[in-house]
């Protein structure tokens, strides 16, 4: 199947959303975790009795547990995108390598036919191929900047 950019960049695009929507949520569980921590030394440095305090401490630590269980969760979902990009990324690379192969077989071509002034015939391909590459390293840089947004966020879901 041929490589296509515009196929590519709807996927990095798809992506772009999922990573949008964890982060909402590693928001989400953020304010969680603050808001426990917060009650947790309200309860510390509260006057009740001791019993009580250990029973309400125990029910703050089992929900920062769950908390952060559900961070680790989230953040192991965003490994099948992570691997999805990384595909997406060996497969730019190798039209972007089949573009410079082609690039240069057009360019030798051209040398040749350049010997007849019939050269100019291959600009517009020489050309063509030029737009494609810089089209192709566009994508590269979105592919690289999706798995740098998603290490991140899986990083933070991960140290909840």
């Amino acid at each position: 199947m041929a490589y296509s950019v515009e196929k590519t960049r709807s996927q990095v695009g798809d992506i772009k959303k999922r990573i949008e929507a964890k982060q909402g949520e590693l928001a989400g569980l953020e304010q969680n975790k603050q808001a426990l921590l917060d009650a947790g030394m309200e309860v510390q440095g509260s006057n009740l009795d001791e019993r009580t305090q250990q029973t309400v401490m125990d029910a703050i630590n089992s929900a920062l547990d769950a908390n952060a269980q559900k961070g680790q969760e989230l953040s192991s979902e965003m490994n099948d995108d992570l691997s999805a990009l990384e595909d997406m990324k060996q497969e730019t690379q190798e039209s972007m390598d089949s573009n410079a192969q082609e690039r240069s077989s057009l360019e030798s071509k051209k040398a040749l036919l350049d010997k007849f002034g019939l050269g100019g015939s291959l600009d517009r391909g020489i050309s063509d191929l030029d737009d494609n590459r810089q089209e192709l390293g566009d994508v590269q840089q979105e592919l690289i900047d999706a798995q740098k947004q998603i290490s991140d966020t899986a990083a933070k879901l991960g140290g909840l």
